[in-house]
């Protein structure tokens, strides 16, 4: 015969502890897996912005896409600088006999992605680590040059880009073939 009073029942000091130690545990384990997600969407949308952008500005050229009503263009690229990170912008040059350059729009990476690094290696091997980068994309037929470092259009280049976190901690590699115009990320 169980003898329990109304009183009694209920749980214990011990049980209610163990269960709220539990939920602290899982809550902590949530919010620190949340910030690694944060981390991984900004970096596969930062990711998906260069390679878009990258694809449009070809794009452009290939399809001699005038700048504005009436305004020709010569060239459509992309323009990194080191001294801004956080930031780079879509740019176009006109016909003129010495080409103007136009800046069409400039993307914001996501929050806490930035642009790392920037090399450009030469065809005889050198490699040169740039803080300025343009790529640019001839119309029409999209051949691509560089220009870094205060030098003029350079061709048969293969640049690097590499952007992440602050931390390094989560990072992606955009490369461009200055011969074939071709890009990949890693």
């Amino acid at each position: 015969m169980n003898t329990k009073s109304a009183k009694n029942r209920g749980f214990t000091l011990i049980e209610l502890i163990v269960v709220i130690s539990i939920m602290v545990i899982l809550t902590s384990s949530l919010i620190l897996n949340f910030g690694t997600a944060n981390k991984n969407r900004d970096i596969a949308s930062a990711r998906n912005f260069v390679v878009s952008d990258l694809r449009k500005a070809q794009s452009f050229s290939l399809s001699a896409r005038d700048i504005s009503s009436g305004v020709h263009s010569s060239a459509y690229g992309l323009r990194l600088d080191g001294t801004n990170p956080n930031s780079y912008s879509i740019v176009a040059w006109d016909n003129a006999p010495t080409p103007n350059q136009t800046v069409l729009t400039t993307v914001k990476l996501p929050t806490n992605i930035q642009i790392l690094g920037m090399s450009v290696r030469r065809p005889d091997n050198t490699l040169n680590l740039v803080s300025d980068l343009t790529i640019i994309f001839k119309a029409p037929y999209a051949r691509v040059a560089f220009t870094y470092l205060g030098s003029t259009e350079e061709y048969n280049d293969f640049a690097t880009l590499v952007f992440g976190t602050p931390e390094g901690d989560r990072t992606f590699t955009v490369s461009v073939d200055g011969i074939s115009g071709n890009f990949t990320v890693q």
